[in-house]
């Protein structure tokens, strides 16, 4: 996808197109061009590009995340696999960019009438917990 590249390329209006882009697939089409399937490249992009543009690129994503359950889940897997122990010093950022966009994620998915169902596990109603999302 043409627009994925030129935000890799930090062309400024590249987040504005990706509004624009269709979130979840096409299955009418052969190829995948929507958001869903580039859920991993767009939030590596958001953890290590090094982006003046993070807040935009955090709104697109909470953004998105609202029009689709299937893309909030992709979302929300996605950065709690980012979530390292604090101990380690190389992740701080990420982590604190990780939940920077769980935060946005949990309110847009409130805001809205979708909501993450998640199997009953006790690491997922820990952090449930953690994120007082227990309601």
């Amino acid at each position: 996808m043409a627009v994925l590249i030129r935000l890799y390329a930090h062309d400024k209006g590249a987040i504005k197109d990706l509004e624009t882009v269709r979130v979840n697939p096409d299955f009418t089409s052969r190829f995948r061009s929507d958001l869903e399937f580039f859920v991993p490249q767009l939030c590596c992009f958001y953890l290590k590009g090094d982006s003046e543009c993070e807040e935009d690129i955090v709104n697109l994503i909470t953004l998105a995340s609202t029009s689709s359950f299937f893309y909030s889940h992709r979302i929300w897997f996605f950065f709690q696999a980012m979530l390292f122990p604090e101990s380690d010093p190389t992740s701080k950022e990420q982590h604190y960019k990780s939940r920077v966009v769980l935060r946005g994620l949990k309110d847009a998915c409130q805001k809205s009438k979708e909501r993450l169902y998640l199997t009953n596990s006790q690491d997922i109603v820990k952090l449930l917990l953690e994120f007082n999302m227990a309601s």
